[in-house]
């Protein structure tokens, strides 16, 4: 779900925010002179209604992430159980490895002395040697067979972790689609709300080359490629990253009636700004 045409975008929401980027496009809101200093040095305009659109939007986004949580809390345990057991695994892993050297060693002089009567007989030194190379043989065999053992634990356990953490990444990539989506439905309302300022402003016209405008803030964690450590994807600080936009065209006074165009979704075409969160600024209109 891609495209911009299959954002919600409801008759009555369409009509609010046409109305009230109309309503200060005769107020004369911004005036040409503001909009142009705001816009210096690559700044960006906002206004009452848009701020809103806006902080509703961060709201619904932080929705979104609350959700992601609650649906991978029970990988995220899990993925914390199998860690513990991969730590066990390994330990256990350098101690057979260990056993299995010890048990490689050569027969030392200990091991080599005559435990019995028949083993002091000069002419039994043969058969004393081959018990002796037998019994190192098994114990090699049977350490090597617990280092495999070993191996095949810590590989068991490593491969459910990779499970556990890609089903944890898939769902945070997920939840990023779903804020980038609402994050692109705000961009369309603010946009509808600015081409409707200009429609009527007396100044529209010189206003419209200019306007460039807040159109959504996304979470850092939004942005922030899915990488790291899968338990702690989506934690931590949190900036806001406020993306500008410009009107893709020139509203005329002859579609007052039509449907608003189309907008492209602002993160192919604008830049980014950040800023740190700050408290939602209620619509006093």
């Amino acid at each position: 779900m891609s495209d911009v045409d299959e954002l919600p975008y409801r008759r009555r929401e369409r009509f609010v925010d046409r109305w009230r980027g109309r309503r200060d496009g005769r107020r004369r809101q911004p005036a040409f002179g503001d909009l142009v200093e705001a816009t210096a040095d690559g700044g960006m305009v906002t206004a009452q209604h848009p701020e809103n659109l806006i902080w509703q939007s961060v709201g619904r986004i932080e929705q979104e992430k609350l959700r992601f949580e609650a649906r991978t809390a029970a990988d995220r345990a899990a993925l914390a159980r199998l860690r513990e057991e991969l730590d066990a695994a390994v330990v256990g892993l350098d101690r057979s490895t260990a056993a299995l050297a010890a048990a490689e060693a050569e027969l030392d002089e200990a091991e080599l002395r005559p435990r019995n009567h028949a083993e002091l007989l000069p002419e039994n030194r043969a058969v004393l040697l081959s018990r002796r190379d037998d019994m190192r043989n098994r114990r090699i065999a049977a350490a090597r067979g617990d280092e495999a053992a070993q191996f095949a634990a810590v590989n068991a356990v490593t491969s459910r972790i990779a499970a556990v953490k890609e089903q944890i990444r898939t769902e945070f990539v997920r939840t990023q689609d779903l804020a980038r989506r609402e994050g692109a439905r705000c961009a369309v309302r603010v946009a509808t709300y600015w081409e409707n300022v200009v429609l009527v402003h007396p100044e529209g016209t010189h206003l419209a080359p200019v306007l460039r405008f807040a159109a959504q803030a996304l979470p850092s964690w939004v942005t922030d490629p899915p990488d790291g450590d899968p338990a702690e994807l989506g934690r931590g600080p949190v900036d806001l990253h406020r993306v500008a936009q410009n009107l893709e065209r020139l509203p005329s006074r002859d579609h007052r009636r039509s449907r608003p165009a189309t907008h492209a979704r602002p993160e192919h075409t604008q830049n980014t700004e950040h800023t740190q969160n700050t408290e939602r600024t209620e619509d006093t209109a």
